[in-house]
């Protein structure tokens, strides 16, 4: 009797297991548990997409935020190159970064262009004026006076004949911004000397060879510097050695003959011209 009740029991127990098993995997469950899960797989997969792509964003931002901070590091680095040698080498103490001035912004982009632009063709100029000369000696140049009368000169250089007028306390060489070379430079300008020395700044004491060639190289590195069709690159392709250019830089020069100083505006006038 016991036996077969526990055996009845046990039977029972395993067709009511059977029953809600069944139950729970009827077609209606086993379809809505398939579309659960795969509604869970697809979240699992978009969100798992959406986490590289943020990935690959944030990755792409740095990289672009990096290179625009190294390209801005260049172009200060080549402003403030441009500045240092405007002050240094033409006495131009202005600050490309800052030329506004009033202007509208294509024009002052169109200013900063072209002071970068001729900044890198005067420093060209300068780097060849540190060269090695050709001239050994003042004989070297065959310096003559051509119609006897103290005043018309002619001399040879690298193959090239050169005009150079004298005037009272004036020495003038025609297209002297042709010679690019400082210690050939002191030797003419040591010839043109012993022929007429010129007075310096003070009428008292006389230009030497070295100051004489500052000058020149003053010339030589505005006319570089300054547009094609700029007026004044016509005036500064001819360098005149007189008592009151004695040591000036060219913006000394600039503000002496015109009155003007080298100013933003000034500089924006002429590099515009270009």
């Amino acid at each position: 009797m016991s036996t077969k009740y526990t055996i009845t029991i046990i039977v029972s127990k395993k067709i009511f297991i059977n029953f809600f098993d069944l139950l729970e995997m009827s077609p209606y469950n086993y379809g809505m548990n398939r579309r659960y899960k795969k509604k869970k797989n697809g979240s699992i997969i978009f969100l798992g997409t959406f986490i590289v792509v943020g990935i690959i964003c944030i990755i792409g931002l740095g990289a672009f935020i990096v290179d625009y901070e190294r390209a801005k590091e260049v172009t200060s680095g080549v402003v403030s190159d441009a500045n240092a040698f405007m002050e240094s080498e033409l006495g131009i103490d202005i600050d490309i970064d800052k030329l506004e001035s009033g202007a509208d912004s294509e024009t002052v982009s169109k200013v900063k262009k072209g002071v970068k632009k001729g900044v890198k063709k005067a420093k060209e100029v300068k780097e060849t004026l540190s060269e090695d000369g050709i001239l050994s000696d003042a004989s070297d140049i065959n310096l003559h006076d051509v119609d006897g009368k103290g005043k018309n000169y002619v001399f040879t250089y690298d193959g090239v004949e050169y005009s150079a007028v004298y005037t009272k306390d004036n020495w003038k060489i025609i297209d002297s911004y042709k010679i690019e070379n400082s210690e050939d430079m002191k030797i003419i300008c040591s010839a043109l000397i012993e022929e007429h020395p010129v007075h310096g700044s003070d009428m008292q004491s006389y230009r030497t060879a070295d100051d004489m060639v500052y000058e020149w190289e003053q010339h030589n590195i505005a006319y570089a510097f300054l547009p094609d069709d700029n007026r004044w690159k016509a005036r500064t392709k001819d360098v005149d050695l007189n008592p009151e250019d004695q040591n000036l830089s060219f913006a000394e020069i600039y503000e002496r003959q015109t009155g003007k100083k080298m100013t933003v505006d000034e500089l924006m006038k002429h590099v515009q011209e270009g």
